[in-house]
């Protein structure tokens, strides 16, 4: 087996760009192989004084390489994930020991006790050494895309940070001379940055403050509207109902008590018999229509977190949430008064099912009344055929 000794720069490279050939993450915004590349090119170039020999150097780059690989990826075991990379990429190159050795230096990393060893004052150092270089905003902002998924916290991330940096300090004499100068610059600009952002959210806050009664207003508007349409939809329908149920209790009525147009054969009464049948199945059909667009109907969905949350169903229909437990739709609904954009996009989603509804009814609605125009319009015009008919037949 070979030593760390044999292991040059460009094997690293090539094999740490392998493995992250093989994440699955979309957000490699900081700890991408760009940057780990410019930190090896630092430890070769700038940091060569540090190093008591080649074997310490490269086991330097290896902890920096795994910390890249693995440590900051998210739900994973550091240790194990470590170990594991070095395993399967270097093995002919470490021995049990080594492997221990240098995942120990990556654990270092993440560790901000004062007692460290020369070599796990290197690799903190080398790796922390972002914090006294320019441009430490943008690269913070670039960690909380990579962490958050988004730099919308911006504020509080370079709060979190803000600590970080204040109490930081290099180990190394050439760290010190190289980076505590502008580190101390940088805490100052990111503590303006900060009062910056805040400056700007409240800015944010008073002109959505000033916009949402605006928003307020329209949401009320077309609720109120939807309201209003919904119950002519429905004045509508009970309008048809009432008319042709008068026609057919009518037809139905003098059948009953012996009006017939049958007696004297079909011929000699046809004019008469085929507008009211005519009559009788188009206000049927009129009246079907209209109680299926007045006929209430609740739709009732298996609501969850996701649905909820992705705002594919709305928490404030009770068709909804009545399949929730009490505790559930009471955490849900406290979680509106948290987050406004939340109750908009509620209302929005509700808004949405509102309009499926409506479009059901006028269609109906529409529906039924061409049925019963049409009814009459027919109705009148066998009247009139068959009555020219026999009348000069």
């Amino acid at each position: 087996m070979e030593t760390t000794e044999n292991i040059d720069q460009s094997i690293i490279r090539k094999r740490v760009a392998s493995a992250y050939e093989h994440r699955t993450e979309e957000n490699i915004t900081f700890h991408h192989l760009n940057r780990l590349n410019q930190i090896l090119v630092t430890l070769k170039e700038d940091a060569e004084e540090l190093f008591e020999s080649e074997n310490t150097r490269n086991q330097i780059e290896l902890a920096i390489a795994t910390y890249y690989s693995t440590f900051w990826f998210k739900g994973e075991d550091k240790d194990e994930s470590a170990k594991t990379f070095l395993e399967e990429n270097f093995s002919e190159y470490l021995g049990e020991k080594d492997v221990d050795s240098i995942t120990k230096l990556s654990l270092s990393i993440n560790d901000h006790n004062t007692k460290k060893t020369t070599s796990e004052a290197i690799v903190y150092d080398i790796y922390w050494s972002f914090l006294g270089k320019k441009k430490l905003v943008r690269n913070l902002e670039l960690l909380a895309i990579e962490h958050l998924g988004d730099a919308s916290h911006k504020k509080e991330t370079l709060k979190e940070y803000i600590e970080v940096i204040s109490a930081f300090r290099y180990r190394t004499k050439w760290a010190i001379k190289e980076y505590s100068e502008r580190k101390s610059l940088n805490t100052r600009k990111v503590l303006s940055a900060i009062e910056k952002e805040e400056k700007k959210r409240k800015k944010q806050l008073r002109r959505s403050h000033k916009l949402g009664r605006g928003i307020e207003t329209m949401y009320r508007s077309i609720y109120k509207n939807h309201v209003n349409l919904s119950a002519i939809a429905d004045a509508k329908a009970n309008l048809i109902i009432r008319v042709n149920t008068i026609i057919m209790s009518i037809i139905v009525t003098l059948a009953g008590t012996g009006y017939t147009f049958f007696d004297g054969g079909f011929y000699k009464y046809s004019r008469f018999t085929a507008p009211v049948l005519v009559l009788l199945l188009g206000s049927l059909a009129a009246v079907i229509f209209a109680v299926l667009s007045a006929r209430p109907k609740v739709t009732r969905i298996n609501l969850t977190k996701q649905k909820i949350r992705g705002n594919d169903s709305s928490l404030l229909f009770f068709g909804n949430y009545i399949n929730l437990d009490k505790k559930d739709f009471i955490r849900e609904m406290s979680l509106f008064r948290q987050d406004k954009k939340r109750v908009y996009d509620q209302m929005s989603v509700d808004i949405y099912y509102l309009g499926l509804v409506l479009d059901r009814k006028y269609r109906l609605v529409t529906i039924s009344y061409n049925i019963f125009m049409v009814a009459i319009a027919l109705s009148v015009l066998s009247f009139i055929t068959i009555f020219s008919i026999t009348q000069f037949s």
